[in-house]
């Protein structure tokens, strides 16, 4: 009602069902207070039943028609292994002419989330897009591999503090994990010409300017911009 106030537009409230029971089909609202009673009708969509409707889904140039192709597959991968070979061929797809831009970026991500995996195989899947997938600029996971790489830096930059008893042993584990981070993101954005700039990269000592370094990488479509600010 606030919306409809607000903007003087009729609104559709539509409920997406995500659940795996199929007979469960809400679509009223019911609340009594003293003699009053608010009742309130909503439509419903089940994606449970899209099941049906696979080669409508694979064929659409639709961004949310993956979504739903990714929720329905997603339900059926049982362990680590079958979810990486269904976000793998969901990715293929997703790295079609039909998706490109903001909605390629977006929807891997999504996959990324749905289809999550552990560190090990996530390494393993972003190798077999690199050299599978041909041409793919695989943005969206540079974001999981300097991660990675930061909470490496982090875990053995607090080893060797405790062991050493002083900060420099967790300033050294962070830049081991810049570094690395910057190695994976360069490789992964720019190939081999990103990692024929790493000796420059490791020249540099100061962690203010190894972070900078990892900002300008992630929004750097270019190696030359990149380059520029080394």
């Amino acid at each position: 009602m606030l919306i409809r106030w607000k903007h003087d537009q009729t609104v559709l409230s539509l409920g997406i069902l995500t659940d795996d029971v199929k007979r469960f089909r809400p679509g009223l609202y019911l609340e009594r207070f003293a003699d009053q009673v608010l009742l309130f009708r909503f439509s419903t969509v089940k994606l449970l039943d899209f099941e049906s409707e696979r080669a409508m889904l694979e064929s659409s140039k639709n961004p949310f028609a993956m979504v739903v192709l990714a929720h329905l597959d997603a339900r059926k991968a049982h362990g680590d292994r079958e979810r990486f070979d269904v976000r793998f061929t969901l990715t293929e797809k997703v790295c079609s002419p039909d998706y490109e831009g903001e909605d390629r970026i977006k929807l891997e991500r999504f996959l990324k989330w749905i289809l999550a995996l552990p560190t090990e195989l996530e390494v393993e899947f972003r190798e077999k897009v690199r050299t599978e997938i041909e041409g793919v600029r695989t943005m969206p996971y540079l974001s999981t591999f300097e991660e990675i790489a930061l909470e490496k830096g982090k875990a053995e930059g607090k080893a060797e503090g405790r062991a050493e008893g002083k900060a420099e042993g967790k300033a050294e584990g962070k830049e081991e994990g810049l570094l690395e981070a910057l190695g994976l993101g360069l490789e992964l954005r720019f190939g081999e010409a990103g990692l024929a700039l790493l000796p420059r990269v490791k020249e540099i000592k100061d962690l203010t300017r190894l972070e900078t370094l990892v900002a300008v990488l992630r929004k750097s479509d270019r190696i030359e911009d990149f380059e520029g600010r080394l």
